[in-house]
């Protein structure tokens, strides 16, 4: 029988907007979060997969790619229409120091990984949905339910409760798949696949996960 698991985040909002005197379009480049990101209402939205991504096996299975890396700056937020639509997300580039899944000519330069979650002005986010939302000013699902025309003027801000606790200097795990047509990775299965490496072994950020493994595992599976 196949496994399903099923993702929820707790508190049901579509967008957080705050007034524009608050933020402003300049990213950060702090790898961070902003202090507005981390306290915004969480968005909500449940998916269901017939792979158990808490399964480091399994994850380790359906990966193309996994790196080992830190990450070296944040690089733009941008929308990218999964695991929902219109989804902000973080781009950063990351440094691979090791490759344990995929090819190795990704240890000569730095590669670009999409983080769910994200802010950006409103009137860029009008903009990607005036090109790309079909229903567009109808107050259907897309532009209706996520984005009014006063929020124009205001930062907009996507907290799905994933932003990331980057740490300079600190080694990561990543699982990746490449984005179709881009030169941009995102991480599989949400952010199952993205993990802390603490000496050799290697923690999972989500606790639903099977605990941690050392990363000879990694190692060893790349050796066959």
């Amino acid at each position: 029988m196949k496994k399903y698991l099923s993702l929820v985040i707790v508190l049901l909002l579509a967008a957080c907007t705050i007034p524009e005197n608050s933020g402003s379009n300049t990213l950060d480049k702090k790898l961070n979060p902003s202090d507005e990101l981390l306290n915004s209402p969480v968005i909500t939205f449940e998916a269901s997969y017939t792979i158990d991504f808490g399964d480091n096996e399994k994850l380790y299975e359906v990966s193309p790619v996994i790196v080992e890396g830190v990450f070296v700056e944040k690089k733009s937020n941008r929308i990218y229409n999964f695991p929902t639509r219109y989804a902000i997300h973080t781009e950063y580039e990351f440094k691979p120091l090791k490759v344990y899944k995929g090819d190795d000519s990704l240890l000569t330069g730095e590669i670009s990984v999409l983080l769910l979650g994200g802010e950006m002005h409103g009137s860029d986010y009008d903009d990607y949905l005036k090109e790309n939302d079909p229903y567009y000013g109808q107050g259907k699902f897309g532009n209706g339910y996520w984005f009014k025309e006063e929020d124009k003027t205001k930062m907009v801000y996507h907290n799905f409760a994933m932003n990331p606790n980057i740490i300079e200097e600190q080694k990561y795990v990543l699982y990746l798949f490449k984005i179709k047509d881009e030169e941009v990775y995102s991480i599989v299965g949400i952010n199952y696949g993205y993990k802390i490496l603490n000496g050799n072994k290697v923690e999972n950020i989500r606790t639903v996960q099977k605990g941690t493994f050392d990363i000879s595992d990694l190692v060893s599976k790349r050796e066959k």
